[in-house]
């Protein structure tokens, strides 16, 4: 089993700070800053993907509490109808990345626009824990709940017809990506 690993990592503004992770859990958790680099305490540790780590303020914009991840197994929690106005809100305060995908999906910044041209879709997918070192928001697709015009239903199609799952017609238009 691989052993835990201490790790120091230059952020953008010159500073260095040390962290240690530990692959059998997959977790990351800064240990401190290295030299004159200023402390940036427990929660403000940055992880793979540079997010901002507040994971209070994020959940309360995707499931309106904060979760128990302490209690959460498995240890990401997925939600649905996120709308254009709260996906903006996670680009705006970095909680998730402009060109993030799943898979094969559009990226996170194709889904907004999409969504606000069509403000009645709404997005779906997974928020992972902040005790992971991979703690991100992720969007695996969108929905158009019913009825749907014939408008949304081209546009939706044209957008998105190569989902691993999706569904069109006029009580609903559903993508999804694995």
């Amino acid at each position: 089993m691989p052993k835990e690993s201490v790790v120091e990592i230059p952020s953008g503004s010159g500073n260095k700070y040390r962290y240690v992770y530990d692959p059998a859990n997959r977790a990351t958790k800064y240990l401190g800053p290295v030299g004159d680099s200023p402390d940036l305490g427990e929660q403000e540790f940055m992880n793979l993907f540079n997010l901002n780590m507040n994971y209070q303020e994020r959940d309360k914009i995707i499931f309106g509490k904060v979760l128990d991840w302490d209690a959460k197994i498995p240890p990401s929690g997925s939600f649905t109808d996120l709308s254009a106005a709260d996906l903006q809100l996670l680009l705006d305060k970095n909680f998730i990345e402009a060109d993030e995908t799943q898979n094969f999906s559009p990226s996170t910044e194709d889904f907004l626009d999409f969504m606000k041209r069509y403000p009645r879709t709404t997005a779906h997918g997974y928020a992972i824990s902040p005790k992971r070192d991979d703690y991100r928001v992720t969007l695996e697709g969108v929905e158009i709940p019913g009825p749907c015009s014939g408008d949304e239903i081209v546009a939706f199609s044209n957008a998105y017809g190569h989902a691993d799952d999706f569904r069109v017609g006029e009580d609903s238009c559903f993508a999804w990506w694995d």
